[in-house]
């Protein structure tokens, strides 16, 4: 079992997966990748 798996690959994999929040997926990882640099936010 892979502990070391970070929350970005599985914002982004939830985001992958769903087809309807494909793009809410990817957003959401990257606010919290980089929250204070997100000027599409």
């Amino acid at each position: 079992m892979k502990s070391h798996v970070t929350k970005k690959e599985i914002m982004m994999g939830f985001g992958k997966g769903t087809s309807t929040s494909k793009n809410s997926g990817k957003v959401n990882c990257l606010k919290n990748s980089k929250t204070t640099h997100n000027p599409e936010s």
